[in-house]
């Protein structure tokens, strides 16, 4: 793509025929790893001449004296006929290696025909994002090392007050002290010389062990790896800039297309993984706005799509349902609406291992804090359970596992093979390489998938792009795993690139669920990541009439804002005032909705006129809500769930009755009638289980307009979170 970025400079867009190289790295590179030139496996245009070809091929280092690069001289002065031998060969060379590789069939050799056509079409796509590069606030660059510097002692002083003492952070001898002597973590990564490391490795281990309510059972080792992400930004992508960033404030990054997943990364600098604090830095060149948009569960949604579980599938057809939640429905037996948080808290590390093939012995340390054998038979239970209700995701991974052991590769629903060697897995060791090619098998299959869809995706928006002769006015700036962030020019209103980067990005396939994503705006990367418009929002911004587009984004960003706030005031209020509703318990997601509609709202009073106030509600229909709530008092039942273990909810009690959505400082109203006090009274003061938590309830009673409060320690029940 090399060749796609220098007729850029010229205004012209390749329509690249055929990659060679991305050819060989889907064939024949699956088994050699590369071209052996010296002690180094190697994958470009000279060795592969030498090696298919057995030709000899000139050096651009033959044309100075040196090294090519450590003199003045550049191809755009090297005289006629330099250029003569030199790139008429390479030409000749690269034509020669295709024919070669299409007499051999290598594509149909290597399965690799659908795969191929993906990536050679996303080949300048990427040199496209290259070309233009990513744009630095460079002239508060400044700023951004001392806010750095700042979190740099913040974290630091936290450290200190749990070692007690001073240190620097940056000692490996005053770090080992600090982790196993002083503090008594354990430690089960060594150095090559048999100390006790305080390596990444070492640190990751670490912050793997959880106290049973999910915090870091060993804190300090969490703050350090902080320190360590944070000072890497400084030293990273603070210094490339120094050194590699324009004096207008542009930066190239590099990108590597195509890892072992299909996935790609960034280097020089590495802008995946940069947090709120340094994305506020990256902002569009002048006369250019800011989107971002963020595949949203991508991993889950394409799992539960190859993986033919129609009941998941259905499930992710509603864009505000939680998967999480979801999940620990299934794993517990909880109905969706009743999962506490202590529970989805749970099912969560357990959603995130499961594609990556986690083992019961590190799954029931992840889920419960250590590695034990009561943990690891709790998580082969969670296994089984989770299995059980998803009988069709089980069958996929088992599946996978049996592609890779016939074949020693699997491959995605789009072709994409992941080839596995159990030696080289195992560094010698070929149960250890089995037992990791056991992991890898389902994991590829959901990651290769991921990394087809959001090439292909990124294909179709650069092709439409280039339709409505967009092209150096909308650019693909930054890659990061699925999310894109784009510079979009200010003569093109948001609703346009919208619409046509949805219909390019969601791509439809047959009996799959939608595959949504999250889409913002603003004047730097982190507003618009952090936007996350709803898919409804989305939906609405794109089909509703407009105004004359001026170019202000940031009197469009409040617009946005202020019309995210009336779809979920307007949403919720569907929803309180539906009489289907009444006398259930509240959905956990609509309330979420709600609190978030508070929130942004500014209302914060605990008052339950002010949530009619904010969700207006006219006095009409509040007597109508009333009048027409079941004349039996609420139904307080008392339901066994789990007795072990008692370190989350073993019991909690169901209350059938419309809940007003107002919390403020651990409050929550209940609106109903009169008689629910005193049986939420009775069932609390007669509960002998487990006692987790505190729980303030306040009950409104609209006849007499009096509220009455109960501060008990229970379990509290889903509604009354």
């Amino acid at each position: 793509y090399f060749d796609a970025k220098v007729m850029l400079i010229y205004g012209i867009v390749c329509n690249i025929f055929a990659d060679v190289l991305t050819m060989y790295r889907l064939t024949y590179a699956n088994i050699t790893g590369g071209v052996q030139v010296g002690n180094r496996l190697v994958m470009n245009l000279k060795a592969l001449t030498k090696e298919y070809l057995h030709r000899d091929s000139l050096e651009l280092n033959m044309f100075v004296p040196g090294k090519w690069g450590e003199s003045a001289m550049t191809f755009q002065y090297m005289p006629y006929e330099s250029v003569r031998l030199y790139a008429c060969a390479d030409t000749d060379n690269t034509l020669a290696l295709y024919n070669l590789f299409m007499d051999k069939r290598a594509l149909e050799e290597f399965g690799a025909t659908q795969t191929f056509k993906i990536e050679n079409a996303f080949t300048p796509v990427l040199a496209y994002s290259e070309f233009y590069g990513i744009h630095v606030d460079s002239e508060n660059i400044d700023r951004l090392e001392v806010e750095i510097a700042q979190e740099e002692e913040t974290l630091k002083q936290q450290m200190v007050e749990i070692a007690g003492r001073d240190f620097n952070p940056r000692s490996s001898r005053d770090l080992a002290s600090i982790l196993y002597e002083e503090l008594g973590y354990p430690c089960k990564v060594m150095t090559e010389k048999g100390a006790k490391s305080t390596s990444k490795e070492a640190i990751k281990d670490l912050k793997s062990y959880k106290n049973p309510d999910g915090s870091s059972k060993y804190p300090f080792a969490d703050l350090l790896q902080q320190f360590r992400d944070i000072s890497n930004i400084r030293s990273g992508l603070i210094k490339s800039f120094r050194e590699n960033g324009t004096p207008d404030g542009y930066m190239f990054t590099k990108i590597e297309p195509m890892l072992a997943t299909g996935r790609m990364s960034t280097s020089n600098p590495n802008i995946q993984g940069m947090s709120g604090t340094v994305k506020k830095y990256f902002t569009p060149r002048e006369g250019y706005y800011m989107m971002n948009f963020d595949f949203s569960s991508i991993e889950y949604r394409i799992l539960a799509c190859v993986g033919g579980e129609p009941d998941l599938i259905e499930f992710f057809k509603d864009p505000i349902r939680d998967y999480h939640r979801r999940q620990a429905s299934v794993l517990f037996g909880v109905p969706y609406e009743e999962v506490t948080p202590d529970l989805r808290k749970i099912a969560k590390p357990f959603n995130f291992a499961l594609p990556y093939g986690k083992g019961d012995r590190n799954l029931g340390k992840d889920l419960f804090g250590e590695v034990s054998e009561e943990n690891t038979r709790k998580a082969a239970d969670l296994r089984k359970k989770y299995f059980a209700g998803q009988p069709h995701i089980e069958k996929f991974f088992d599946q996978a596992k049996k592609e890779a052991r016939e074949n020693n590769y699997v491959a995605t629903f789009f072709g994409r093979r992941r080839y596995f060697d159990p030696v080289k897995l195992g560094n010698g060791n070929i149960q250890a390489g089995y037992a990791a090619m056991m992991r890898q098998a389902g994991n590829h299959k959901i990651q290769g998938c991921a990394a087809d869809l959001y090439k292909s995706g990124m294909t179709n928006l650069f092709q439409a792009m280039r339709h409505k002769d967009w092209l150096g006015k909308v650019l693909l700036t930054a890659f990061v795993h699925d999310e894109c962030n784009i510079e979009v020019h200010n003569s093109i209103a948001p609703w346009e690139i919208l619409e046509v980067a949805l219909g390019s990005i969601m791509i439809e396939i047959d009996n799959w669920c939608p595959l949504y994503v999250g889409v913002g705006f603003g004047t730097n990367w982190k507003q618009a990541k952090s936007m996350d418009l709803p898919v409804k929002v989305q939906r609405q911004l794109v089909d509703e009439e407009h105004e004359p587009w001026d170019g202000n984004i940031n009197k469009y960003v409040d617009y946005i804002e202020a019309k995210r706030l009336q779809y979920l005031i307007d949403f919720v209020t569907d929803y309180v005032t539906d009489s289907n509703s009444w006398g259930k318990i509240i959905d956990p997601d609509v309330k979420s909705m709600a609190f978030e509609a508070l929130e942004r709202s500014g209302e914060t009073e605990e008052s339950l006129d002010k949530f009619y106030e904010v969700f207006k509600l006219d006095p009409e229909l509040k007597e109508k809500i009333l009048t027409e709530l079941p004349d039996k008092p609420a139904t307080v039942e008392v339901k066994k769930v789990q007795e072990e273990p008692s370190s989350y909810v073993s019991m909690w009690d169901r209350l059938e009755a419309v809940g007003v959505l107002v919390q403020d400082s651990g409050m929550i109203w209940l609106l109903y009638d009169e008689g629910v006090f005193d049986e939420i009274t009775e069932v609390i003061n007669n509960y002998q289980g487990t006692q987790l938590a505190t729980l303030q309830v306040g009950v409104y009673y609209p006849n007499t307009k009096e509220t009455r409060t109960l501060d008990k320690e229970y379990i509290p029940p889903a509604l009354v979170r």
